[in-house]
Parts: C-alpha cells; sequence; structure tokens
C-alpha cells in the first residue's frame, strides 16, 4: 500500500520549471514545481542565464511552487542577488508565509560571504617571512610563558 501512495505521490509532483518573459524592460520569471535538493538541477543553468538579461526591473512569481527547500531558496535567492548587484528592481512575489524564514536564512548566507576570498594573495616570498614571523613570535610568547610557569613553580619554592 505505502509503495502505491509513494508512486502517486511521485507522479503527482512537478519537476521544477521556470518560466521567463521580458516585456517592456521587465523581466517576469514564473516558478513552478517541487523546487528541492533532488530537482533544481533542472533549472539551474536557466536560472545562471536569466541573471544576465538586460532588463530594468524583475519579477520573480514563486506562487506556482509546491514545495521548497534549502536547495530550492538558495538557486532562487541567487537569482534575486545577481539582479540586484546589476542595479534591477527585483520583486519577489508569491512565496508561502512558512517559507520566510528560510528565504530570510538564505539570504544571509549570501550578504555574510567572505570578502576576504576576493582579496589577490600576496606574492609568496612575503607570505613566507610574514609565517615565519608569526612563528617566531609564538615561539617566544610560548617559551616566556613556560618561563614564568618554571620560576612559579620551582624557584618561589625554594
Amino acid at each position: 500500500m505505502t509503495d502505491r501512495i509513494n508512486a502517486k505521490e511521485k507522479a503527482d509532483k512537478k519537476p521544477a520549471i521556470v518560466e521567463h518573459e521580458l516585456r517592456d524592460g521587465v523581466l517576469s520569471v514564473l516558478c513552478h514545481g517541487y523546487w528541492t535538493t533532488h530537482t533544481v538541477y533542472l533549472i539551474d543553468d536557466d536560472l545562471r542565464e536569466l541573471e544576465n538579461v538586460d532588463c530594468q526591473k524583475a519579477v520573480l512569481d514563486a506562487s506556482g511552487l509546491q514545495s521548497l527547500d534549502t536547495a530550492g531558496a538558495w538557486v532562487l535567492e541567487r537569482l534575486y542577488v545577481k539582479l540586484k548587484k546589476r542595479n534591477i528592481a527585483v520583486e519577489l512575489t508569491g512565496t508561502k508565509q512558512s517559507w520566510h524564514s528560510l528565504l530570510i536564512t538564505v539570504g544571509k548566507s549570501f550578504s555574510n560571504k567572505d570578502d576576504t576570498l576576493n582579496e589577490p594573495k600576496l606574492p609568496a616570498y612575503i607570505r613566507f617571512f610574514s609565517t615565519l614571523g608569526e612563528r617566531v613570535i609564538n615561539s617566544y610568547h610560548d617559551f616566556y610563558s613556560l618561563w614564568i610557569f618554571w620560576e612559579r613553580q620551582f624557584v618561589a619554592r625554594k
């Protein structure tokens, strides 16, 4: 009986689908189906292409989504952020109340991205001497701490 229920659930589930239309400088993106870990690969390439569409405004309509998990929220948020970075006005509509905390949490991961990863690397010789200097200073502090400990334990007792 459970196999029949699972087969019916699978048949009822529509894969992740994204439709878009560009009219008068407004990009309309319609999201349909189940945007989950198992299905977002179906729309990832399409969403990446939409990140580069030339428009003044984008409307992301999530009212056609049956399910949204972290992976689905991530690809939706990635599109939102990429468009915003290009100074395009973006509006997200049709989200269920239960998805708001998920979308907010995923959105924070984009804003908390470590910007130091984009900094250029220093030349190898500077990194070498910097690391060497840090190790020398740390060794000095370790030696000094050990000396104070030894002095308090053995010299103070005499």
